[in-house]
């Protein structure tokens, strides 16, 4: 869902140069990372063995050369081990405990962004002018803050875009700025899903006449006559949702 607003390069709207930069350097990205997963997928098996050996060897290595947290949790294992049983693991708590150790840029600091994170106002809004944050619910005990860099996001753009075109039967397709989008999500606070959407919002602002997000947290009935009068071509959402609105479907008073 997310992806689709980059899949036509249409700026139309950004609020000057710096803006419209930004809106282009996304685009190429997604663009890059589209195309490695197509040379992947068309690979050969020990070709896409020596790319993923290759590529966990140098997450490994730069998670040790430039994160204090990972060079003191991995001191037991030797150089470029290839075995990932050998490295102890990781959890939530152990990670938001060290956090300014964890993260791998030293201008990224906890307090601050505990500060960033309790204003909804900045939901989507570039940390640091180019990091996207997003944070968990925190049912686990633990909540998680999870700083991501450009190339992450358009990576995970990118493996959309193809989970997304692989699912599509003959003759269909979606046509961003033309069929209108809809996510359901929890956006009261930077969750993931919000946070992704809202900054393509950004990116690509001819895309915000046809994209509409709505809170999960509103009442079945009325996000039912909301969906029913928008009528989204493409609507992303949580999976126990999805299947509350296939049973107002199935009865007939979604009309979708």
């Amino acid at each position: 869902m997310v992806v689709q607003s980059s899949l036509v390069p249409d700026f139309v709207g950004l609020a000057g140069p710096l803006a419209w930069w930004h809106a282009a350097d996304d685009l190429w990205r997604w663009g890059a990372r589209v195309g490695e997963l197509w040379a992947d997928d068309m690979a050969d098996p020990a070709t896409r063995a020596r790319t993923r050996a290759d590529r966990l060897l140098a997450l490994i290595g730069h998670a040790r050369q430039q994160s204090a947290f990972y060079r003191d949790h991995y001191r037991g294992v030797a150089q470029a081990c290839p075995d990932l049983a050998a490295y102890p693991p990781v959890d939530r708590a152990m990670l938001m405990g060290r956090f300014d150790d964890w993260v791998v840029d030293s201008g990224i600091r906890k307090t601050d962004l505990m500060g960033f994170i309790a204003d909804p106002g900045r939901i989507a809004e570039p940390y640091l002018g180019q990091y996207a944050v997003w944070t968990s619910s925190g049912t686990t005990g633990v909540p998680g803050i999870y700083v991501q860099d450009p190339d992450a996001m358009a990576l995970y753009s990118a493996l959309m875009t193809q989970r997304f075109v692989s699912r599509m039967g003959p003759g269909q397709s979606i046509v961003p700025g033309a069929s209108r989008m809809a996510l359901i999500a929890a956006l009261e606070g930077h969750f993931a899903g919000v946070v992704s959407w809202e900054r393509q919002r950004r990116l690509h602002p001819a895309m915000a006449a046809s994209t509409r997000a709505f809170s999960i947290l509103k009442p079945l009935a009325g996000l039912v006559s909301e969906l029913g009068q928008w009528q989204p071509a493409c609507l992303a959402t949580y999976p126990t949702m999805l299947l509350l609105l296939a049973r107002e479907q199935r009865a007939g008073r979604l009309g979708l």
